[in-house]
């Protein structure tokens, strides 16, 4: 591995990933993202993995490309999924080259040795976790997709944002839940997942629910 790598390497390699196609990307710490509420809340999941840095990425997904989510029947395998991980193995071939630093994609599901991605993300800058129980940013909202990747050297973690759009928002997000999702005040899994389960029934393709994230106001304009 490469010793003498830049002192900005942070910020070369997040101008890269964008420069392949993310829209967003930041640095997670694997110590502060194995704290983090959804590990603390799923005690049926550990986080038990040897991640030095995890480089969270983000794709913008406007209502203007609604495929991008639209699942077939092998999981996690949607469009836009796709692009994400062409754009990891893009940004790995380019980190081997250019500095001899090994890095691959995390794999999306956690059964799989996937990680929690909203809170990866959130921990790496991207934005915050929102009363909508979605991540949200500063530029697009919740309108992103995610992944993420490990590699295997130490760069500085990119701080986490104090971006907070939700603390006098009148949740436009809780009117248009279609299961009523906010309707005892905090986000209801359960009711949320009556939606997905439905979307699911889809003969053609599976094209999730995305009332909440339309109805955000944040980064709308976009």
């Amino acid at each position: 591995m490469n010793s003498q790598l830049p002192r900005e390497i942070n910020e070369i390699i997040i101008a890269k990933a964008k420069e392949f196609g993310a829209s967003l990307a930041g640095f997670a710490d694997p110590a502060s993202l194995k704290n983090s509420p959804s590990y603390i809340a799923r005690k049926d999941i550990s986080f038990d993995h040897n991640f030095k840095v995890i480089l969270v990425l983000a794709l913008v997904h406007g209502e203007s490309e609604p495929e991008l989510d639209w699942g077939a029947r092998k999981p996690y395998h949607t469009p836009g999924n796709r692009r994400l991980i062409e754009i990891g193995e893009e940004l790995s071939s380019w980190l081997k080259k250019e500095y001899e630093i090994v890095s691959e994609n995390i794999p999306y599901s956690t059964g799989k040795g996937g990680i929690f991605l909203k809170d990866a993300a959130a921990i790496a800058g991207l934005g915050i976790i929102g009363k909508n129980n979605l991540l949200i940013t500063p530029e697009y909202g919740p309108r992103v997709r995610l992944s993420a990747m490990t590699i295997n050297t130490t760069i500085s973690s990119t701080e986490p944002s104090e971006f907070d759009p939700c603390s006098d928002c009148d949740m436009p997000c809780k009117n248009e839940c279609p299961q009523g999702a906010f309707s005892e005040g905090d986000y209801n899994k359960t009711k949320c997942n009556i939606q997905m389960y439905i979307d699911e029934e889809s003969i053609d393709a599976i094209k999730y629910c995305r009332k909440c994230e339309f109805s955000c106001p944040v980064g709308r304009e976009i």
